[in-house]
C-alpha cells in the first residue's frame, strides 16, 4: 500500500483539530501546542522533522518504520529506524530485530524469534532465566481476514456469518441491506 499526495501537510491541515502536533519543530506550519496530550488526538510518531519513508505493521504494537529528515528540521540529517514489538524486551528488539525482518515477516509470512534474559522471582529466590519468544509473525489471532486480504473484522462479527468471508467492501461501496438490517437491531 502506498500513500500518494501532492502535499501531505496541506492534507493534514484539514485534520488539525484531531492532531497533536506539539512534537513538530517550531518552524513547521502545523506546529501547535493546542492539542498537546489531549485525549483522542493522533500524534505523528516521527514528529514533523521526519517523513515516514517505509513502514511494516504486523499487529497492534508490533511495527517498524524508516523515516528520513525533511525540510523543517535540516539539523536532523540522519535517517531513523524505529522498531516496536510488544512483549519483547527493548534491548532484545534493538539487538535481534531489524526493519528487514519486519518486512519479511509481513511479505513472506516468516516468523522470527527473539532470545533475551530476565530476572524472575520464584519461591522467594531470584533467578536469571533465558526466554525465547515469538517476536514477529504476520498471523493476527484477533482478526478474521476476509478473502480480499485487505479487510478484516473482529472474530464473532456478524459479517462472517452473513457473507462467509467474502469482502463486500471491495465489491461495493455501500453496506449490503442484510448488514444494515442487523445494525438497526
Amino acid at each position: 500500500m502506498a500513500v500518494e499526495t501532492e502535499d501531505v501537510d496541506a492534507d493534514l491541515k484539514s485534520l488539525e483539530s484531531r492532531l497533536d502536533t506539539s512534537n513538530y519543530p517550531k518552524t513547521h506550519p502545523l506546529f501547535s501546542d493546542k492539542n498537546k496530550k489531549a485525549l483522542h488526538c493522533w500524534k505523528n510518531e516521527a514528529g514533523g522533522g521526519h517523513d515516514i519513508d517505509e513502514m511494516a505493521v504486523l499487529r497492534p504494537k508490533v511495527y517498524s518504520y524508516r523515516s528520513v529528515p525533511n525540510k523543517y528540521a535540516p539539523e536532523q540529517s540522519t535517517e531513523l529506524e524505529i522498531k516496536l514489538c510488544k512483549g519483547v524486551n527493548r534491548k532484545a528488539v534493538k539487538r535481534c530485530l531489524t526493519f528487514d525482518m519486519y518486512k519479511r515477516a509481513l511479505m513472506e509470512q516468516k516468523q522470527f524469534y527473539a532470545t533475551f534474559h530476565n530476572i524472575r522471582l520464584k519461591s522467594n529466590q531470584l533467578r536469571t532465566t533465558e526466554i525465547r519468544k515469538l517476536a514477529l509473525s504476520a498471523i493476527c489471532n484477533k482478526r478474521y481476514w476476509l478473502d480480499c486480504g485487505r479487510h478484516s473484522v473482529g472474530y464473532g462479527s456478524v459479517e462472517i456469518e452473513l457473507f462467509g468471508g467474502d469482502c463486500w467492501r471491495c465489491k461495493q461501496k455501500d453496506p449490503p441491506a442484510a448488514l444494515q438490517e442487523v445494525s438497526r437491531l
